[in-house]
């Protein structure tokens, strides 16, 4: 069955970057996206991807861009520690492209404007949505990308995950 899902990190007020960066460091939210996003397919916007600075290994990698071209990166066979990646000129592209590579989980990764594209579009069936802990020490000041609102009367709260710093909640859309 395909599946489609906004995957996200915020914190207090939506906050998911401050000066093109994330402004926390969180090992165990990192190894939750990690182990969610595995050998599915992942997409994000060009400054989202940038800023990780190289296709992310045992996933499908597709930027979505109308300037650059990040297809130049692919070095010969596709293997671990060198995946493959895409290059598409929207998000409904991006989309296309993982479906016709073959893959039924597809991530929507970042950032702001992304986000926006596929909640406005009605394009995606879930939300992983990992709330940082308002107590935990993150360096918001200069925030600059937020995750859009979205309806809470579009979708259903299936899960939540309480974990040491975050709380993941599992939405799916009505």
């Amino acid at each position: 069955m395909e599946e489609i899902a906004i995957i996200v990190a915020c914190a207090k007020k939506r906050v998911i970057g401050a000066n093109g960066k994330i402004p926390w460091k969180i090992p165990e939210e990192t190894a939750h996206f990690k182990s969610t996003t595995m050998g599915g397919a992942v997409i994000f916007g060009r400054k989202s991807f940038e800023e990780i600075g190289k296709p992310l290994p045992g996933r499908f990698n597709v930027v979505v861009s109308m300037t650059k071209n990040f297809d130049y990166l692919n070095s010969g066979e596709e293997t671990k520690n060198a995946p493959k990646i895409k290059t598409a000129d929207s998000l409904e592209k991006a989309i296309a492209l993982c479906k016709n590579a073959g893959y039924s989980r597809i991530f929507i990764c970042g950032g702001e404007q992304i986000y926006r594209t596929a909640l406005e579009k009605k394009l995606c069936e879930k939300l992983i949505i990992s709330e940082i802990n308002e107590n935990f020490p993150c360096d918001t000041k200069d925030a600059d990308a937020f995750f859009p609102e979205f309806k809470d009367s579009e979708w259903i709260l299936e899960k939540t995950e309480p974990h040491n710093f975050f709380t993941v909640f599992y939405y799916r859309h009505k």
